[in-house]
């Protein structure tokens, strides 16, 4: 409760006459930099000699504000604030190193119970069902609002909004790759009661809590890492396996193809303002973070030395100089590690071949020696799925070489189509690797990640349209395979194109056949909006594509 004043305060509520009627009189409302989120409900009382009486005026909804400079998650660029608050539509990055993958993404911030949403999963918190007043208090702190969206959007805690799945069968659930944006998830999630939606691996995860985050004013963006390490016991080196011919062994750490966390923006009263600015969040189920307060230190440094390296995001991130060296803080001394064979080797790929394609892989053989040496070579390919995880194996050839002192030679790989379709996972990943062996046993391990890209899917959109206006679009697709494509469907979204997705029914493709399917959109909302178009069938994924549309007044 606070009184009619004369003078806004901005450290508290406060409510001032602006004007006055003989009737009537508006009253300007302020709160606080560092006013809790969520709903309120906004009543007055007039006091007088007899009696008091009361009126509700309204309920409203308080939400973070980044154009305020006294909020913790005041962004002052306004071209920032309009790609990681207001931006609607993005890239989350995948793939690997050498070939990274665009999947277009409806955040979808703004779309109908998305905010009745976002605030339901924080009443859906552990912290909340515990001590619902302590929560709710806490929720003028980004930094605390995060970490319960983090919790709530994976269900391994909090009976959340996703659960994660790493492998076949989707059957019950909605394969990983198929989901196009965070509104049918979100709206799933709240229709069937809080039921966990089915599947989710990182991007998705990532994409949904940018949508929430952004969604409760939070500046926030999806981060890709490449040739991702994770440290299950945490002692900053990845241990990793292989049997003798260069497969990998069960193993707790893993290095991924590639892993999609986020970032929020917001000062960070808890540390200090030298960690003020852009802090990660990840939602996708792992081990969860602790540790003293110098180990946070170091792993700091570590994560500055590691967002050095491949990073992606849907917009340009930008690197800041390291002041410090990582070994500043922990240094010993080392045995000098064994030599190995004094042969290079590595695979060389021209480019990443289309599904339905063969693969042709070189490995390059160098002999820096002096000395002739005879290589005996055994490569294999196997399917992986983003973790790095082996699946099934595709081929296994042995062969032999002879390299001149200082010779190169080249070493051509072949993985038929045929021998890959019926192996690879939805991640369209292909591992190969080679242990190379001289006369002296010394041995040299070489390997691979080959992303095989999925075939493209056309849209055919004006590029201007007016509001509220119907227009037709079309989808055209080839099968580029020699048989026949079973059970194809398309499915439409798209903020401000597209109120709900549009799932359309096209059947069996014959092989090589070409299909033009026409569909019709109804914008409903003004400015460059993006449609995002996808094919599912059973054989091929990732079968995406998006078109940007500038919808204008009438």
């Amino acid at each position: 409760m606070f009184f009619l004043s004369r003078t806004k305060t901005g450290s508290l509520w406060s409510a001032v006459s602006s004007e006055k009627a003989s009737i009537s009189m508006k009253i300007d409302i302020s709160s606080p930099a560092n006013a809790v989120i969520g709903r309120y409900r906004l009543s007055y009382q007039i006091y007088s000699m007899c009696s008091t009486t009361s009126h509700s005026l309204a309920d409203i909804i308080l939400l973070f504000n980044p154009w305020a400079p006294g909020d913790d998650v005041y962004m002052a660029d306004a071209a920032l604030r309009k790609e990681y608050v207001l931006n609607d539509f993005g890239i989350l990055y995948a793939g690997n190193q050498h070939y990274i993958q665009g999947k277009p993404w409806n955040y979808g911030q703004f779309e109908r119970n998305i905010l009745k949403t976002s605030l339901a999963m924080l009443d859906r918190s552990i912290n909340y069902s515990k001590d619902k007043a302590k929560d709710v208090s806490s929720r003028y702190d980004p930094v605390y609002v995060g970490r319960v969206c983090s919790a709530v959007i994976n269900s391994n805690d909090e009976k959340g909004v996703l659960l994660g799945k790493w492998g076949e069968p989707y059957s019950d659930g909605v394969k990983p790759s198929d989901w196009n944006g965070s509104v049918a998830i979100l709206r799933q999630w709240y229709n069937n009661n809080y039921q966990s939606v089915k599947y989710g691996q990182c991007w998705v995860f990532s994409g949904v809590m940018c949508t929430v985050l952004r969604c409760l004013g939070i500046p926030a963006r999806s981060v890709t890492n490449f040739e991702s390490a994770h440290d299950t016991d945490v002692n900053l080196t990845i241990d990793k396996y292989v049997d003798p011919s260069g497969v990998p062994l069960h193993q707790k750490d893993s290095i991924w193809n590639f892993h999609v966390w986020n970032e929020g923006w917001f000062v960070r009263k808890d540390l200090g303002s030298f960690y003020n600015g852009w802090q990660v969040l990840d939602a996708t189920p792992q081990e969860p973070s602790e540790g003293s307060a110098k180990e946070r230190e170091i792993y700091k440094k570590a994560c500055n030395k590691l967002f050095r390296g491949s990073l992606e995001d849907s917009s340009v991130v930008s690197d800041e100089d390291l002041e410090n060296d990582l070994a500043d803080d922990f240094s010993e001394d080392s045995e000098e590690e064994p030599q190995g064979s004094q042969i290079s080797a590595q695979f060389k790929l021209a480019n990443s071949p289309l599904f339905g394609q063969d693969v042709n892989v070189m490995l390059v053989l160098k002999n820096a020696t002096s000395d002739s040496k005879t290589i005996r070579i055994n490569q294999k390919a196997f399917s992986v799925d983003y973790t790095g995880t082996a699946v099934k194996e595709i081929l296994k050839v042995n062969t032999s070489v002879d390299l001149s002192s200082n010779d190169e030679k080249q070493i051509s790989l072949k993985i038929p189509f045929d021998q890959y379709e019926n192996s690879l996972t939805e991640d369209n990943i292909i591992q190969v690797v080679a242990v190379c062996e001289d006369e002296q046993g010394k041995k040299q391990l070489v390997q691979r990640s080959i992303v095989i890209e999925s075939p493209p899917i056309i849209i055919k959109a004006p590029d201007q349209v007016t509001v509220k206006r119907t227009v037709q679009v079309e989808a055209v697709f080839e099968n580029p395979l020699s048989e026949e494509l079973k059970n194809c469907r398309l499915v439409v979204e798209g903020s401000g194109l597209v109120k709900d997705p549009l799932k359309i029914k096209v059947g069996d493709l014959k092989p090589k056949e070409k299909m033009t399917v026409p569909f019709k959109i109804t914008p409903y909302t003004c400015g460059t909006q993006q449609l995002l178009v996808a094919l599912i069938c059973e054989k091929i994924s990732e079968v995406k594509n998006y078109q940007s549309i500038a919808v204008v007044k009438a």
